[in-house]
């Protein structure tokens, strides 16, 4: 689970993107939900070149195309004033109790 945003936090989207692909990398399966601030993750057109930060799009991209599933939470997305259009390719919106259903068939979670 992404709770913070992306670029300067303590890099913790970066470092949750490298736990998920690490993950699929050994064949296992990974999703990542997005919430809070974490939705703007998966924001797509990201250039964060001005601060002095590589994108994380391509990171985003290797998650997905190893089979990661990435889903960002919609109460989370409308108070940023974000709608599923300003998403990456490939990321499922849900809601708050099919979020919670993903948490509960999970057996290990990290929160990030």
């Amino acid at each position: 689970m992404l709770t913070r945003g992306t670029y300067g936090h303590w890099d913790d989207a970066f470092s949750a993107i490298q736990v998920g692909n690490a993950v699929l990398a050994v064949e296992e399966a990974a999703t990542m939900l997005l919430l809070d601030d974490g939705v703007y993750f998966a924001v797509k057109g990201q250039d964060p070149s001005d601060i002095g930060f590589a994108n994380n799009t391509n990171y985003i991209q290797d998650f997905l195309d190893l089979g990661g599933r990435l889903m960002a939470l919609d109460v989370s997305l409308a108070k940023r004033g974000l709608s599923p259009e300003d998403l990456m390719d490939g990321v499922a919106v849900i809601s708050a109790n099919q979020m919670a259903a993903e948490v509960t068939r999970h057996n290990v979670s990290v929160t990030f």
